[in-house]
């Protein structure tokens, strides 16, 4: 489980590796992002990439407190997912992963 707050982990990356042949799947438990801003420094938000750098594709770019906006599971296509952190104060993101079976 990783647990970052805001702001001492803003800026937070972290990648996540499974073993070959399996894939990442990543479950969020607290999502506490309140301001939304795009992936050049205009805010808060949670980057979720299908590799290992933010050059992979992005799964998904996910900010903000209502329930459409919040990630629900996200699965990669292979062994690895990069997670890029961004948080202001007050803000917290919870989330667990678990290696899963097939791509």
């Amino acid at each position: 489980m990783v647990r970052l707050s805001g702001p001492d982990d803003d800026g937070c990356k972290v990648l996540v590796t499974v073993p070959d042949g399996q894939v990442v799947q990543v479950a969020f438990e607290e999502f506490m992002v309140k301001k939304c801003g795009g992936g050049t420094g205009g805010g808060s938000h949670v980057q979720v990439f299908d590799g290992s750098t933010v050059n992979d594709p992005r799964i998904g770019d996910f900010c903000g407190v209502e329930e459409r906006r919040r990630p629900k599971l996200v699965r990669s296509s292979g062994a690895q997912m990069f997670v890029v952190v961004s948080l202001a104060d007050g803000e917290a993101v919870v989330f667990r992963w678990s290696a899963e079976t097939g791509g």
